[in-house]
């Protein structure tokens, strides 16, 4: 279970990485809004599904690669969601390279137990 104080340090990580690639970027905001798309980023770290295994380092090389390797130059969050996927599907593609493995089932195509919802098999 993540504490409050590594949420907020969390985001404060977030509040620097998204300062530092508008920098980059030749881009300002206020305050505000950057408060805004930092705590969006740190709640979609804590708890999007697809970001599971990643550390900040990777988030950190998302922002860097994806800077550079892009057209996206308005840092938003589908943005930064694009990048950090991207990044995450290389990951992976390493991953089962190294490990032989050629297919992986994507978690979001898991569906739901029939099992106590009602539905029948179709019979064909």
């Amino acid at each position: 279970m993540i504490t409050n104080k590594q949420k907020e340090e969390l985001t404060i990580e977030c509040v620097k990485l998204i300062s530092k690639t508008l920098v980059q970027l030749g881009q300002t905001k206020s305050s505000e809004d950057i408060s805004i798309l930092a705590s969006t980023l740190s709640y979609d770290l804590l708890n999007e599904k697809r970001f599971k295994g990643l550390n900040f380092q990777d988030i950190q090389e998302s922002f860097y690669r994806g800077l550079r390797d892009t057209d996206l130059f308005a840092l938003n969050v589908k943005t930064f969601y694009t990048w950090i996927l991207e990044h995450k599907r290389k990951i992976d593609v390493e991953a089962c390279r190294q490990n032989e493995i050629y297919y992986k089932p994507n978690p979001e195509l898991t569906y739901r137990s029939r099992k106590g919802t009602g539905l029948k098999k179709l019979k064909i």
